[in-house]
Formats: C-alpha cells, structure tokens, sequence
C-alpha cells in the first residue's frame, strides 16, 4: 500500500463518515494524518499478503473514525488535560480490586473509595465489571482517580491473527474500553499464544492507533517472562517507547522474594541494573505479590505475620511488619507505577500500623518530585551482601534510598554515599524524620533487620 492509497483511503473514510475536518474534527484528523503512513507500515508488516489486506486497512481506519465520533466529550477533554507521560508521575499509586468480590459493585465501591484516598490510592484496576461500568467510571474520575480496565479477547480473537479483520476487530474492542473511560488498558501476552512472533508489531500498531483516537490511553502489558523479554515490550529501535507505557515488572517481585528468603541482594542488583535499561518515556508496574492473589493476606504470610500473630510474639509481629513496610518501600520508591492488591486484611492495631506505614511511605513518595520515572534510578554498588540501594536523581533532588534484607544489623560504608562523585554534607531520612551527617569512608550506617532509609541529600533542614 503506497502513499497515494493512503491519501485515498482517508479521503473515502473522511468523506463517508461526514468529518469536519476544518472545524469539530480539526484536531482528530490532523492526528490521523500524522499517524497514518506509520500504522500503514506495522499493518504491512502483518497483513500485507493478505488478499482482503487493502480492504481491510480502510475499515481500520474507519473504526479509528467511529471511535472517535462515539468518544464522550468529557473523554476527549480528559485527554486534552492529561500531560505528556503523565503516567510517570510519584503522585500515583495503584490498588488491584477483583470486583466480583464486591456485592453490589458500584455502591461498594462508592462506599470504599474515601477509604483507599485516605491510604493514598489514585489508580484502580478493577477486573470482572460486569455491571453499571460507565457508571463505576464515573464515580471514580469524580474522585480524581485513574482507572485501569483488562481487554478480554474473544476466542475468535485470541486464534485469528492471521486474518486482517482480526485487527479490526481487537481495535473495536479496545476502543470500547477507551471509551468507557479506561485511564489506562491492560493486554496479557499469553492471549496472543497464536501470534507470538507478531505480538510486538500488533501492540506498536495498537498504540499507535491510540495515539490518534483516544492519546490519553495508556497501554499496559502483563507478560511473564524474562526481564530481556520484558523490556521490548516497551518498544525497540524506531518503535523505542512506542509500544506499552507499562509493564509489569515480575522480576523485581521475585528478586525482592529471594533477597529476603536469603538475606542476601547480590542477584536483585546483578539482575535490577538491566531493569533500568529502559526507554525514556516508559515505566515499570511494581507489585510484591500477584495480582490475583489475596495481597494482605499472602504478603502478611510470606512475611511471617501470620505465624507472628499465632505464636502471640510481639518481637516477630514487629518484624514481620518491617519486612512488610521494607518490600513496600523497595517497590514505592524505585520507579515505576506501585500498586497493592485489595484483599482480606489483618484486623486490629496491626492492620492500623500497616495501614499507617504504608500511607506515610505514599506521601512521602508524592511529596517528592525525583521519584517520579524519569530514567533517573542508579543502583549502588553492592558494598554489603545484605544491603540493596539505588540513588534517584532529579532537578537539584537527590534522594538515596536503602534496604537491609537481613534478619540481622548490616553495615553499609558511607563511601557508598559519594556514588554521585559528591561527599553529602547532610542527608534527611524522610522515614524517621531526622538529619544524619555522613561519616568518613572508614565509617558506617548501621542497619538494624530490615530497616530501610530514604536520605534526600540537603544542605540544611529545620
């Protein structure tokens, strides 16, 4: 398909479809047009020796119109708001709610949402909403709050990608969410099992495509995988940082496991130092426990609580909740989208100091412009098998963040603190609220189990 078909078939759909191109519709076809020999490429590079492939390419360009006539205008003006990589911000963070755990979804959630700001939640997944969801979108942007929804494939969808009407189809429902009000959309890459080898050209050609009709959509992958795998979903050569704006960082759960099942971080840095090898643009979705899981529960049981809370050990129910508050804090503050899951929660004053723990490190995260992803997380080198630290560096903000994974003290040299080739003068820990002066490289910061440090580096604070 050359240049001059695609100037035809945006002139046949333009003409078709009654578009004000000069004045309601100015903005969208401009789009359009921008984008239109880049989608006609990646749609080549998947169907052109298909003999409806021409055909085929106008009616996705006709879904890309339908779209957005039928897109709500407080849609497209919530579009207009959002800034470029707004999904990077340090202000969001992220809850997992299976809504068919909540009877009655819409007013439960109604009831519970002053509940999750209060913790610091601004973004919902929200998954198996099967009833009232243009009403559950509305709610949840009335409270200044992001929605993500899954794309469900059909069957037909899921084993048809070698036809070109496949994609027609997939975009009508992709843009069915858009325009129900997904903030961002979530695709899991084992729906694609039949086109594996072409999943990456179909999600740069889906994005691309949203760029056009629906740009404040932000496109999240799930895929487990390897973590080379997992950084070109984010886009690779011309297409870097045009292919998912997240992606779901599973290594990094599962080094954050390993370095406190042995106490020991060599593996989380060896491994993390490629995470961060990623596009600028793009971000990671942090999670210490799947989300299909019970997040309080499992995570009060992989850190020990439960056992804690049977034996009736006051010492190991406040170490339990320290591993907790350790991992949060690892995922908060490294960059990336952090999310929890919504589960059954550990009741009384012990729920109240998680909750409470948990809060503070999201303020402490929205407060502080370097966390936002930037492609600015260095990892430091490993100067203590025990101690994991990365440095976040922003506009005159440097904040070190540090992590003992061992059920012992560790110390760490503060010559680990001249990583930025400058000896701070004075650091502020915005968990525990004070001031530390740096020693000497002879000298060291004490550690005690799983104690974690988050040192903005300052040069004098009241």
């Amino acid at each position: 398909m050359d240049n001059n078909q695609i100037v035809t078939a945006l002139f046949d759909a333009v003409q078709n479809n009654n578009l004000d191109i000069a004045d309601a519709d100015k903005k969208f076809y401009t789009k359009l047009v921008l984008h239109a020999a880049e989608i006609r490429d990646l749609y080549t590079q998947l169907y052109n020796d298909h003999p409806e492939s021409s055909a085929n390419f106008t009616k996705l360009i006709e879904v890309l119109i339908s779209a957005h006539l039928s897109r709500p205008q407080d849609l497209k003006e919530r579009d207009n708001r959002k800034s470029e990589n707004w999904y990077l911000s340090n202000e969001l963070a992220g809850m997992h709610i299976q809504t068919d755990r909540l009877n009655d979804t819409l007013n439960n959630l109604a009831e519970r949402l002053p509940y999750l700001q209060d913790l610091g939640i601004n973004v919902l997944h929200l998954t198996q909403v099967k009833e009232n969801l243009n009403e559950v979108t509305r709610v949840i942007h009335e409270h200044s709050m992001y929605l993500m929804l899954d794309l469900a494939l059909k069957d037909k969808d899921r084993s048809d990608h070698s036809q070109s009407a496949s994609i027609v189809n997939l975009l009508q429902e992709i843009f069915l969410c858009a325009n129900h009000g997904a903030d961002i959309l979530r695709i899991n890459a084992p729906d694609f099992h039949d086109a594996q080898s072409q999943i990456h050209t179909t999600l740069q050609l889906i994005k691309q495509c949203l760029q056009v009709t629906a740009p404040g959509l932000a496109l999240a992958v799930k895929a487990t995988t390897s973590s080379e795998d997992a950084l070109k979903f984010f886009g690779e050569g011309r297409y870097s940082a045009k292919e998912c704006d997240f992606v779901y960082n599973d290594t990094q759960m599962s080094l954050q496991w390993d370095a406190l099942a042995s106490g020991q971080v060599t593996a989380m840095i060896e491994a993390e130092t490629n995470l961060t090898e990623k596009p600028f643009g793009t971000t990671w979705i942090n999670f210490v426990t799947p989300d299909d899981d019970e997040n309080s529960a499992t995570l009060a049981s992989l850190c020990g609580l439960d056992k804690a809370i049977q034996e009736k050990s006051e010492m190991q129910i406040s170490m339990a909740i320290q591993r907790i508050l350790l991992v949060q804090a690892n995922s908060f503050f490294l960059g990336g989208l952090p999310f929890l899951s919504y589960g059954n929660e550990v009741e009384g004053n012990i729920q109240n100091e998680i909750f409470s723990g948990i809060k503070r490190l999201l303020q402490i995260r929205k407060s502080l412009d370097v966390v936002s992803d930037t492609k600015n997380t260095r990892w430091l080198p490993r100067h203590n098998i025990h101690i994991a630290g990365f440095v976040r560096n922003g506009r005159e903000k440097v904040l070190y963040c540090i992590f003992n994974y061992s059920n012992e003290s560790a110390y760490l040299t503060w010559q680990a603190f001249r990583h930025n080739g400058i000896a701070p003068e004075k650091l502020y820990d915005h968990w525990r609220e004070i001031c530390v002066e740096p020693g000497n490289d002879a000298e060291f910061l004490v550690l005690e189990p799983y104690e974690f440090y988050l040192m903005e580096v300052v040069a004098d604070k009241a």
